[in-house]
């Protein structure tokens, strides 16, 4: 899975093309791709942002097509008619446009997709509004729902599980000594979740492991963290089993189970945590 960015080669053998932002390829953006044609491509017009559902460099594992970015301010300032010459001229051989019902495009977003329609020469494909349990399929609408811990309304929203990927970093060690061991990862620039304990999948060189997942901020230093315990994995006895501290690790978060809580000591701390993982097994 490649970004072509800017190859010219491969923009002419572009006969379809997706335009749009593409936080995290939810379920509305596999509707615009599978109404791509042809040999078909993904404008993806970036927004500076300190957050995403799915970091641009992890991109290339959820979709197989060619990607060409964009950033928003080199297109922002055009009207309607020169962000139409522009796609015209960079995509030759463009025979269709999909977009969403409501994509906005153009100088102060004035213009919509059926001036798309009018201004270009090619089909324009307008998909539109997704809907699932009733509830409008849109970026910003997940990023809600991943904040306030309703992370299996944001799963069915992305059509995916939610993720974090990050590598290995290193803990305080009270997981060893005093509670029960966690591998701890930078949250990165992934969308952060609402603080709490999370029934999960983590995933470390090809292994899937059932896991519980802690999100927060710790009390003892302030750092924002993200803990995962591996649910009955014996770190001991399966030596076969090796984890580096630049290993990747990859979370998916699939139930919420608490809010995160402030605990006198390390023993109702730990009283809790079992607590989760029972849960979990149960939830299993």
């Amino acid at each position: 899975m490649i970004s072509y960015l800017n190859s010219t080669h491969i923009k002419n053998h572009i006969y379809s093309l997706a335009i749009g932002r593409f936080n995290g390829f939810h379920l509305g953006h596999q509707t615009l791709f599978r109404n791509l044609i042809g040999n078909g491509g993904i404008m993806m017009i970036e927004r500076e942002s300190k957050e995403y559902i799915l970091p641009r460099e992890y991109s290339y594992r959820f979709i197989d097509l060619p990607i060409f970015k964009y950033n928003l301010n080199s297109v922002r300032e055009l009207s309607g008619e020169e962000f139409v010459k522009k796609i015209s001229e960079e995509f030759p051989n463009l025979k269709r446009i999909v977009v969403g019902y409501d994509f906005r495009f153009a100088k102060n977003r004035d213009s919509s997709a059926l001036d798309l329609s009018k201004l270009s020469n090619c089909e324009v494909f307008i998909v539109d509004e997704v809907l699932i349990e009733g509830i409008s399929v849109h970026s910003a609408e997940i990023v809600k729902r991943i904040r306030c811990g309703e992370i299996e309304i944001a799963n069915k929203l992305l059509g995916r599980n939610y993720l974090i990927i990050g590598h290995q970093i290193k803990g305080q060690g009270l997981g060893n000594k005093s509670l029960l061991p966690t591998i701890n990862i930078n949250i990165g620039s992934f969308t952060k979740p609402m603080a709490g304990s999370y029934f999960s999948t983590t995933i470390i060189n090809n292994y899937r492991f059932s896991s519980v997942t802690f999100v927060g901020v710790r009390s003892t230093d302030g750092i924002e963290t993200v803990e995962t315990h591996l649910i009955d994995f014996n770190y001991d006895e399966e030596k076969n089993i090796k984890f580096n501290f630049n290993d990747e690790v990859q979370i998916e978060f699939i139930k919420f189970i608490r809010a995160r809580e402030l605990f006198n000591n390390l023993e109702d701390l730990k009283k809790s945590i079992i607590g989760d993982i029972k849960f979990a097994r149960n939830y299993l």
